[in-house]
């Protein structure tokens, strides 16, 4: 009985409807909480703290509001092709489709992943994933157009002069690679 009395009144003003909780002596001396004052002055209020109560807001709402706004951060990705950190690798795979390489490392306990992806103009795409979650997105561009007919890419020109500076070249050699990197320069694009 005295169980369920205190379970009651802890109950009330969990439910905002608290109201002033007296302690009093009983016949016999048993000891009787009630909401109306001791009658024979024998007791008196006391200070009957809400029992189960948090301020603020529920952490629960909050989790429940941070996991709707990362779906609809994921969905908007999704509908514009990108992939986002906090992606998992289902929602990930839904944007890229599935890699062409996978590499796997256990790390710290845990496992980390780099999905590999090849695009046809040679571009690569490297997705980091820490246990199972996108983490990174990493791009790498493709091989540049081909240079105008006629002209020299910067690389090429590179290249000659890396000839050019080879101590196993012999005089007649180093002549012929000048000359042709004089050209290219005049030819530069």
């Amino acid at each position: 009985m005295k169980s369920v009395l205190i379970l009651l009144l802890a109950a009330v003003p969990a439910l905002g409807l608290a109201q002033q909780v007296y302690k009093c002596v009983g016949p016999g001396g048993q000891v009787l909480y009630q909401q109306a004052p001791c009658v024979g002055g024998q007791g008196g209020p006391i200070d009957a703290q809400p029992a189960n109560v948090v301020e603020g807001r529920p952490a629960g709402e909050a989790i429940v509001r941070a996991e709707a706004e990362r779906g609809a951060s994921v969905r908007s990705a999704t509908a514009r092709g990108q992939v986002l950190p906090g992606m998992t690798v289902a929602e990930m795979q839904q944007v890229m489709g599935l890699p062409m390489v996978v590499n796997t490392d256990r790390f710290k306990g845990g496992v980390r992943q780099q999905h590999v992806y090849r695009g046809d103009d040679g571009s690569r795409r490297y997705v980091t994933i820490q246990d199972g979650v996108v983490t990174g997105v990493q791009d790498r561009p493709g091989v540049s157009p081909a240079p105008r007919p006629g002209c020299h890419a910067p690389a090429e020109i590179d290249n000659a002069r890396f000839e050019l500076s080879s101590v196993t070249r012999t005089a007649e050699e180093k002549a012929r690679i000048r000359a042709r990197l004089e050209a290219m320069e005049r030819k530069r694009c």
